[in-house]
Order: C-alpha cells, then sequence, then structure tokens
C-alpha cells in the first residue's frame, strides 16, 4: 500500500465514529422525509375519496323531499292566500262585467218591450 492510502484509513479509522454518526444522521432524515411524503400523499387520496363521499351524500339529502312543517305549511298557505286573493279579484271583476252586460241587455229587452207595447198600443187605439 501506499503512504497516502495509509493516512487515509488512519484519518477514517480515527474519524469513524463522527462519519458513521453523519450516515446515520442523514438516513434518519431521509428516511422521514419519505415517510412524511407517503403520509402526505395518502392523506390527499383519502380526503379526496372522503369529499366525494360527503358531496355524493349531500346530492342524496338535496333529492329528497322537505317534510319540515315550518317550511312546507308556511311557503304554501302564503302561495294559496295570495292565489285565493288573485282569484277572486278576478271572479269579483267577471261578475261585475257579467252584472252589468245582464244589466244592459235586461235595459235593451224592457226598452224594446215597452216600445212594442206602445207601437201594438198605437195600433190599437188608431184602428178603433
Amino acid at each position: 500500500m501506499s503512504q497516502k492510502k495509509v493516512n487515509e484509513y488512519k484519518e477514517y479509522k480515527k474519524n469513524r465514529r463522527e462519519i458513521l454518526a453523519k450516515q446515520k444522521k442523514k438516513e434518519k432524515i431521509e428516511k422521514a422525509a419519505a415517510y412524511a411524503v407517503i403520509g402526505v400523499f395518502c392523506a390527499g387520496v383519502v380526503g379526496a375519496i372522503g369529499v366525494t363521499l360527503w358531496n355524493e351524500h349531500k346530492a342524496a339529502l338535496a333529492a329528497r323531499p322537505n317534510y319540515k312543517s315550518e317550511s312546507y305549511i308556511v311557503g304554501d298557505m302564503n302561495g294559496i292566500l295570495e292565489e285565493e286573493s288573485d282569484s277572486s279579484e278576478g271572479e269579483t271583476s267577471e261578475e261585475g262585467e257579467t252584472t252589468s252586460s245582464e244589466e244592459n241587455s235586461e235595459e235593451e229587452t224592457s226598452s224594446e218591450e215597452i216600445s212594442s207595447e206602445e207601437t201594438s198600443s198605437e195600433e190599437g187605439t188608431s184602428e178603433e
């Protein structure tokens, strides 16, 4: 062996504890980093699956009919009352129009009857 190799071996032997400690520390750091990366990846996959399942659950709940008495009755009562008031107003105006048209037709009929009676009475008096 050459003198250079002998000197390197002696130095390695002298600092072996420190060198091995550095190597072990480096290996531990690399191992911890690998576990951290794997853990983050697994957490991401599990989180994505969980979010997907949660969204499907929420969609299924939203698809169900709502039988709460508050939202079901109160909302419909407002709609029913508005519809009744709208339809009753429409009926009133239609009835009013019908009534006024009936009155007009009755007046026309009565005026025609009166004029026909007058005409017939005039004819009757003129014949005598």
